[in-house]
């Protein structure tokens, strides 16, 4: 039998698609005070958002009647025509959110139009209008949602962490700090300031983007971007891409806003991967702010119930010209600093002065070690002989003879380093392959998860504490997992109002770097599909340590003398699994005499 669902009913369904967590509702409730050209938006939140989420805005309010309506399904003052959904300027318009998020809450607003001397004020409790009143309110339009899905408790079961539910919140109250700089906006925290960002009003978009980055991200962040500026006949692109040596692990530092409108989209993402191809190791993502504008008519908003995913007319028209615009700021900015560094040496000096160091291709600069410090390379190895051979050839290589103790410097074969990258053995008719940086960390691993077995990783008192300043959601992440770190050897203690001070790390990674190792480690811990990628906190400590063993002494691009080559040859065969690092890459590699002579035709 078919019936016609109640409407109670079709919003709660609805919230499903609109409301997935109490980011979502934040945002809503953001776009609305915007749309409503409020110049001053204040966000109240409690216990990260599930006991309340408040909004208030000086915007243009609404009048009683608007008011009654205003959670209605599909009730809007943003579009009337079809004609209208070609060219939305608007941040709302489809008149769903809040009819969705008063059916799975207890909603209350209070608004007033600059027209009317009293405002109006509505409650809402699971989509049932409890409250119609009037009450004394300034212009503007204040919603509350508080005990978010206590009416459907199997979405409510379904969140994530408080941790990780704060972080969007953050997320959401970031991107709109971003893109509407000329907003004052203030975000409270169970009564507790947060943040408090005035409105700023510099002589251009991009002064102001980075003075709020600066705000929001940190000096570490704002001191190390290069300004964006292109712009053609369908399509400008402003904002900041972060320098190559702050790449990061994670994407968390990746926001890209349409026509101000926060979004995720894989061929702008792929667009600026591409621009930075090249600088950047293929395990490391780029920061980047960007901000693309182009006419509504050419991209399809509507798509997505959460507005988060956008259809363009030509993609590859936005593709081409994301990556452009990357590829020729990265170019500018590079070539300037590479000709700062040579001009410090007399020699390059001259030849920039006279015209004979050209830099005219982006692959021109030194990459990689030579240029960024802070990157390292893992290249992929070819797989070659069978690992069981590989293992065999290595143990005979070190093998003693029978009834003596041999010691290792009279053992007949050759060591070779190559590239500072791999350790090559020549023993009778064979050759032995050795990535040294994989290599490096199966020993440390193994090491690792020994001491964390036996209760206690060995850890190391810095000299001198490293001091490490970081934005509001990593300090949220360290306060979350302090005693988790403690485990894992890594003790700090809190040093201002934003920054933490590194006292001991694990000793077998002394000579790490050390904000690297900590900017890691808050990723991991604080990525929240660990809960679906590691199926027991077993696997999950394995995923820690291996991320820690990454930050082993030995890298790639690293000279090693011969000792450190037999030191690092003789604890890969103490280990459990000399075959690949803790990351899965293959570590050794044999190539015997018989395919050498092959590959040159001579057998």
């Amino acid at each position: 039998m078919i019936i016609k669902l109640h409407q109670n009913l079709i919003n709660k369904i609805a919230a499903g698609e609109v409301v997935e967590r109490p980011s979502s509702v934040l945002k809503e409730l953001i776009e609305n005070s915007i749309d409503a050209k409020a110049t001053n938006i204040t966000v109240n939140i409690e216990n990260y958002g599930l006991k309340l989420i408040e909004v208030l805005d000086n915007g243009s309010g609404m009048d009683r009647e608007d008011a009654k309506i205003v959670c209605d399904s599909h009730s809007t003052s943003k579009i009337s025509t079809i004609q209208d959904l070609e060219n939305i300027a608007s941040m709302g318009f489809r008149g769903e959110a809040l009819a969705s998020i008063s059916a799975v809450s207890e909603f209350e607003i209070a608004t007033k139009s600059k027209e009317e001397r009293i405002g109006t004020k509505i409650v809402i409790d699971g989509g049932r209008k409890k409250v119609i009143e009037s009450t004394s309110t300034n212009t503007g339009t204040k919603i509350s949602i508080k005990n978010l899905f206590s009416n459907i408790p199997a979405r409510r079961k379904f969140l994530k962490s408080p941790n990780t539910e704060y972080k969007h919140l953050l997320v959401t109250f970031f991107n709109y700090a971003l893109s509407f700089p000329s907003i004052h906006f203030i975000l409270k925290h169970n009564q507790k300031n947060i943040y408090n960002l005035p409105k700023l009003a510099h002589e251009s978009f991009n002064e102001e983007l980075k003075a709020r980055i600066n705000d929001l991200f940190g000096k570490k962040i704002t001191s190390n971007i290069i300004a964006v500026n292109y712009n053609s006949p369908y399509i400008q692109i402003l904002g900041f891409l972060g320098h190559p040596s702050i790449s990061k692990s994670q994407k968390s530092y990746q926001l890209t806003f349409l026509n101000k409108r926060p979004i995720m989209d894989r061929i702008i993402s792929k667009a600026v991967y591409e621009g930075y191809h090249g600088l950047i190791s293929k395990n490391q993502y780029p920061v980047f702010f960007l901000f693309i504008k182009i006419n509504p008519s050419k991209v399809d908003i509507n798509v997505h119930p959460r507005k988060s995913e956008v259809r363009f007319e030509n993609p590859s028209q936005i593709f081409n010209a994301v990556k452009q615009a990357v590829r020729e700021t990265l170019l500018k900015f590079l070539k300037q600093d590479a000709q700062e560094m040579l001009e410090q040496y007399p020699k390059f000096k001259k030849r920039l002065e006279s015209g004979r160091l050209k830099f005219s291709k982006l692959n021109t600069f030194p990459t990689q070690k030579t240029y960024f410090d802070n990157i390292q390379t893992n290249r992929p190895i070819r797989s070659g002989g069978l690992i069981s051979d590989s293992l065999k050839f290595t143990k005979e290589l070190l093998q003693p003879a029978k009834g003596n103790s041999v010691s290792f410097d009279y053992i007949p074969y050759k060591f070779l380093q190559v590239f500072k990258e791999f350790v090559i053995i020549e023993k009778d008719n064979e050759l032995l392959f050795i990535d040294q940086h994989a290599g490096a960390e199966r020993i440390t691993f193994e090491k690792l998860i020994k001491q964390f077995k036996n209760g206690m990783i060995e850890t190391q008192k810095l000299l001198l504490p490293e001091v490490i300043e970081l934005n509001k959601i990593e300090l949220e992440s360290i306060a979350q997992n302090r005693k988790k770190l403690e485990k894992f050897g890594i003790k700090m203690s809190i040093f201002g109002k934003s920054a933490y001070k590194i006292e001991e790390i694990p000793a077998l990674i002394m000579n790490s770097d050390i904000k690297k190792l900590i900017e890691d480690i808050i990723n991991e811990l604080n990525n929240e599909d660990h809960k679906d990628k590691f199926e027991t906190l077993k696997s999950l400590n394995e995923h820690i340590i291996a991320v820690l063993s990454c930050h082993t002494s030995i890298r790639s691009g690293m000279k090693l003398e011969r000792e450190e080559i037999e030191n690092l040859v003789k604890n890969l065969l103490k280990c459990n699994n000399p075959y690949s690092c803790p990351h899965g890459r293959p570590i050794i590699w044999k190539l015997n005499r018989g395919e050498l002579e092959k590959k040159f035709k001579r057998s």
